[in-house]
Order: C-alpha cells, then sequence, then structure tokens
C-alpha cells in the first residue's frame, strides 16, 4: 500500500513539474502576449453598461487567465497587474473567495515593506462584509467594512504603514465619478477613436479599473475615509523638531573655504542661492533640458500668457494635494479636496492638465 501511495505521489509530483515545465519563461512585462478589443459606442458607456461590460470583461478575463496558464512570469509587478484585474473581475461578478484569494497572491508578490502588510487589504475587507453581511448595498454591509478594515490595521506596525494610509486616505477624499469617468473619457477614449474602435491590453486595465472604481469603491468613499482618519488620529504622534540641533549658520564676511555641491535632480530654484552659484563665462554653471530632450537656456518651462493668471490658484491646488497627502489639514488641503471630488464633467481634463502644468 505504501509502495502504491510512493509511486501515485511520484507520478504526480512529475505530472506537475512537466506542467511547469511546458510554461514558457517571460523576464519581463514587456514580452508578454497583447491582445486588443473591439469596442463599440463610447468607453463611459461600457463601463456604466451591465450587459456590455460582461461581454467585454469576459474577453479580458479569457486572455490574462490564458497568460497566467501558459507563461512563467518573472516580472513581479507585471503578475500583480493582471493578478489586480482578475481580483476586480472576480468581485464585480460576486465571485468572493476567488477575488480574496488572488489578493492573498498579489500580497505573496509584494517587495516593498507597507505593500506586505496593506496589499489587497480593502478588498479583502468588503470580500469578509460581502459574506457576512450579504447586501453590499445596505449600510450593514458599509459598517462592516470599517469594521473589518480597522480591526486588521490595528494589527499593523504603524511606521511601516503610516505614510501609505494618509496616501489612502487623501485618494479616497478627492475620487469622484467625475474623476473616474473622466480619466475613461479624456485619456482613454481618443486612444480608441484613433485606434479605429479598438483598445489594448494594456489599456484594458482602465476600463476593469473604474467600473470597480465606480460599482465598489465609490459607495464606501465615507466609509474609507473615516476608517483611515480614525486610524491616523489614534496613531497621531507629536514629532520633536530634530532640525533645530542640524542648523549651522555660516555668518557673511568670513574667509570659508568653497565647497563645490552638484544637484542631480527634475529641477532647482537658484534664487535659494543667490551669490553661491558657480560661474562658467559668467554665467550660472546649470544644464538643462525641455520636456522633449533638447538643451534649454532657461530656468523655468514657460507659462502660457493666458495661464499666468491661474498659476497662484494652480500652485495653492498642488499644495493642498501635498498636505492632502501628508494627513495635514489645511485651508489648500480642504478647497482642492472638494473641488476634485465634486468636479463636474467638462471642467475635468482642463483640472488634470492644469494639476499637471503646476507640478512640473
Amino acid at each position: 500500500m505504501l509502495k502504491q501511495l510512493g509511486t501515485a505521489l511520484l507520478a504526480l509530483s512529475l505530472a506537475t513539474g512537466a506542467v511547469a515545465a511546458q510554461k514558457k519563461r517571460i523576464e519581463k512585462a514587456a514580452d508578454l502576449p497583447r491582445f486588443s478589443y473591439q469596442i463599440k459606442g463610447k468607453l463611459e458607456d461600457l463601463v456604466r453598461d451591465d450587459a456590455r461590460f460582461r461581454e467585454f470583461a469576459a474577453q479580458v478575463r479569457h486572455d490574462d487567465e490564458s497568460v497566467l496558464a501558459q507563461y512563467d512570469i518573472a516580472d513581479k509587478a507585471a503578475q500583480r497587474q493582471i493578478l489586480s484585474v482578475l481580483a476586480q473581475l472576480d468581485f464585480l461578478e460576486g465571485h468572493y473567495e476567488a477575488a480574496d484569494k488572488r489578493a492573498l497572491k498579489i500580497r505573496s508578490l509584494e517587495e516593498k515593506p507597507a505593500d506586505k502588510v496593506l496589499s489587497g487589504l480593502q478588498l479583502r475587507s468588503m470580500v469578509a462584509a460581502r459574506l457576512e453581511v450579504g447586501n453590499v448595498d445596505s449600510p450593514e454591509y458599509r459598517a462592516a467594512v470599517g469594521r473589518l478594515l480597522a480591526t486588521e490595521l490595528a494589527k499593523l506596525p504603524y511606521p511601516v504603514i503610516e505614510n501609505d494610509i494618509e496616501g489612502a486616505k487623501s485618494s479616497a477624499e478627492i475620487v469622484g465619478e467625475s474623476l473616474v469617468l473622466g480619466n475613461v473619457r479624456e485619456l482613454l477614449q481618443p486612444v480608441v477613436d484613433k485606434a479605429g474602435g479598438t483598445i489594448s491590453s494594456e489599456l484594458a486595465p482602465g476600463i476593469v479599473g473604474a467600473r470597480y472604481a465606480l460599482f465598489a469603491r465609490l459607495p464606501l468613499k465615507q466609509t474609507f475615509i473615516d476608517t483611515f482618519t480614525a486610524y491616523l488620529a489614534a496613531h497621531k504622534i507629536e514629532k520633536p523638531d530634530i532640525w533645530a540641533a542640524r542648523s549651522v549658520e555660516l555668518p557673511p564676511g568670513k574667509s570659508y573655504a568653497p565647497v563645490r555641491i552638484a544637484v542631480w535632480d527634475s529641477g532647482v530654484d537658484f534664487s535659494l542661492f543667490k551669490g553661491r552659484i558657480v560661474q562658467e563665462g559668467g554665467k550660472d554653471a546649470y544644464i538643462a533640458f525641455d520636456r522633449y530632450s533638447n538643451p534649454a537656456t532657461g530656468e523655468l518651462a514657460p507659462i502660457p500668457a493666458d495661464l499666468q493668471s491661474r498659476l497662484p490658484a494652480m500652485k495653492a491646488r498642488i499644495k493642498g494635494l501635498s498636505d492632502l497627502r501628508s494627513n495635514v489639514d489645511s485651508p489648500e488641503a480642504s478647497e482642492v479636496k472638494n473641488e476634485l471630488s465634486t468636479l463636474k464633467r467638462v471642467d475635468v481634463m482642463g483640472v488634470i492638465e492644469e494639476l499637471g502644468l503646476a507640478g512640473m
């Protein structure tokens, strides 16, 4: 009997090895097979319409699952991307246990300390709440998500996840239907139109993510905000100012030995270093390139004349986003939170472009 059992185990092992050996090794995401999907009508309608999205999702699922079955993917980020799409589809289609398993698989592929403990936490809390309560449209479901998420967060090391929770809170505060669909309408739709009504598998996750955000995450917006806010408040620590003891002043008028420092960055504000910039040929010594990688002579990219008057408001919006990200309660943070979460659809693209301009 033992001999038969050993023979069976050996056969199973060999069979498993044969299946693994048949998978084609892929080292990087660029080598993954590509697919395309025919789109009828507008992407926004596809995201909203149950029947149309179901048909689209079936094609995406088939292709993603075939890739996982046929290829041994070394690139963990590529694996996580495919699994994330499938996990979102699982949840949207009511395959809750499958979504939970995929979330755990994604977590096992994470490489950063915070991601190793936070990955999939919100989705798994949603799955657990759905299995506990049943009706995802009920107040009981939302309460269960918040309670289960708070319970899991309490087990995690605050210093490791603090920044990520602050980011998750700010994301929940600014996301709204206009932003979700604005990305689909303003960024993805032009690509589809240019491609003759097709969308590539590289961009398909944006459609799945929009549907997931619209119907699974947005109804939980306030739940996430309240949960993350309470967690951060409970762990808030007034950190000592460590910089005063490190401050050094060099009074003018003394003979100091010059020290040359080179700064390699996306930009330097020379006005902070007046009189201390190395000179070459009577000019400040710097090398700059424009957005097209061509040599540039000016220190700043020019702001279009018709947007000059908008610059203070754009900079305030950037500050507000930075404050939100750092859990700082400021007037700018409150203003940008309200503005972005209640955007009108006609204003989405303009705001996105202004954010990009002011950020640069």
